[in-house]
């Protein structure tokens, strides 16, 4: 499935959620979405991955739309297909009956029929509107989720940058001072 909308028994401005750890919250998710703790990735908006160890306070006050935590299945990610199509066709019985309302000489039972019959594509057609917006509002989240693993993965590149930079600077105070060591020695040796 694209996402998961659940309502969890952690609500915004409840100052028990706030005290509650990550973990804690990983614990709940392994029951509400069936991911294993270990097969779990939480994002802030911010993409800052959560420290199962902290509490959910240490990672904002606000846990809201505006302001949610992703999560992500590492199994939905290491698998190689695809999620599944579900292909949105009309139901056969609709196609029947208004062959049938085609079919049937004008009379006032088949003007009542015709009715019925708009009525109940009205409601299929107020059904298939409903799960689009569904689905718009998940591919939002989910656009929004991986906006985060980017930010993420911009601060984890950045920061590995920084660590070849300091890396290839000691590195190279290392050689300098290993040659001058060389120097030293070659200059000692004569001596002894």
């Amino acid at each position: 499935s694209s996402g998961i909308n659940a309502e969890l028994p952690l609500r915004p401005g409840d100052t028990g959620v706030l005290t509650k750890r990550v973990c804690d919250l990983q614990s709940l998710l392994v029951d509400v979405a069936d991911i294993p703790i270990d097969k779990q990735v939480i994002l802030s908006r911010d993409g800052k991955a959560l420290d199962s160890s902290q509490p959910l306070c240490s990672y904002g006050a606000n846990f809201s739309v505006d302001n949610p935590l992703f999560l992500f299945s590492k199994s939905n990610i290491e698998c190689n297909s695809l999620p599944p199509y579900i292909p949105m066709t009309l139901d056969s019985k609709f196609a029947d009956r208004l062959d049938r309302y085609h079919s049937e000489k004008p009379s006032c039972d088949i003007l009542k029929f015709g009715a019925e019959l708009a009525e109940d594509y009205k409601a299929y057609a107020n059904h298939i509107l409903a799960n689009t917006g569904d689905l718009v509002r998940d591919q939002q989240l989910q656009r929004n989720g991986w906006d985060s693993v980017i930010k993420n993965l911009d601060k984890v590149a950045s920061g590995f940058d920084k660590r070849v930079n300091t890396f290839k600077e000691l590195y190279n105070s290392f050689v300098a001072k290993k040659e001058k060591s060389t120097d030293c020695d070659s200059a000692l040796i004569p001596l002894l």
